[in-house]
């Protein structure tokens, strides 16, 4: 990914994973003249990782030290891992959940007062934590550099 194609992801309707990947890309080819679109970009955002690698350009161009510069940490990769991996799952999942709702609702007269129908909604329930495990991650990564964080200001 170019600077340019960096810049454009920042402010389009791209996933967190891409805005992400855009931002780390921003940390090394920022120019100064960009200083304005990062501050718009990084006043938006939504994500903790996307944010504070869009922190960390302003930071690189403002001349400031860069505390949390380098590689995906863990959390990162962890995070995208869950997000591939619930994606995936629910891309599976949703379908055959329709197909067995659109078969009973044909045999079925009185479907909504069913037990399948109970049962169906408390997998589509499920499905919904599922959809949550991304941010769940997300929550507890953000905890854990709090705490790190809290842990390393406290005076010895």
């Amino acid at each position: 990914m170019n600077r340019d194609t960096a810049l454009a992801a920042l402010s389009s309707d791209a996933t967190a994973s891409r805005r992400l990947e855009a931002a780390r890309v921003l940390e090394d080819l920022a120019e100064n003249e960009d200083l304005r679109r990062l501050q718009v970009a990084v006043a938006g955002e939504s994500d903790e990782y996307v944010r504070r690698s869009l922190e960390n350009s302003i930071a690189r161009l403002a001349g400031i030290e860069q505390p949390h510069r380098g590689g995906p940490s863990e959390d990162d990769r962890l995070w995208v891992m869950v997000e591939g991996a619930s994606a995936l799952l629910l891309h599976e999942l949703r379908p055959a959940v329709g197909a067995v709702v659109d078969a009973f609702i044909d045999e079925c007269d009185n479907f909504a007062s069913s037990n399948t129908y109970v049962a169906l909604e408390a997998l589509r329930r499920k499905m919904g934590a599922i959809g949550s495990l991304t941010s769940i991650v997300r929550k507890g990564a953000l905890e854990r550099s709090i705490a790190s964080r809290i842990a390393a200001e406290k005076p010895s």
